[in-house]
């Protein structure tokens, strides 16, 4: 299959699981904040033939997770899924922002 396919296939299985659940306002996020081809090109791991990703998708997620856990939430045991999105949104994102855009401006390399 080839990378569009892959992208077809995929758009097609969340628009069917959205509408069978009657989710329309769920199908219209994820379109247009993830399933759209320009969008898709940027997360999915399919949308690059050409290469092969050394990467997990579990290695990923576990290291983003140990991030969190360790840096911005080492004093709350269980915490409240509020209080994590809470962190995410108010200091987790400025802080990949910033670093985002030292690389971008040439003050940093990437590893």
């Amino acid at each position: 299959m080839t990378y569009e396919d892959i992208w077809k296939l995929s758009t097609k299985e969340m628009y069917d699981f959205c509408y069978e659940n009657d989710l329309k306002y769920v199908w219209a996020y994820m379109w247009c904040n993830w399933y759209q081809f320009n969008l898709w090109i940027l997360w999915a791991r399919a949308a690059t033939p050409d290469r092969i990703c050394i990467f997990k998708t579990t290695m990923l997620m576990e290291s983003h997770w140990k991030v969190i856990k360790r840096n911005y939430l080492p004093r709350f045991f269980r915490s409240c899924l509020d209080l994590v999105i809470f962190i995410i949104i108010t200091r987790l994102i400025p802080h990949n922002e910033i670093i985002y855009d030292k690389y971008q401006k040439g003050r940093e390399k990437i590893a």
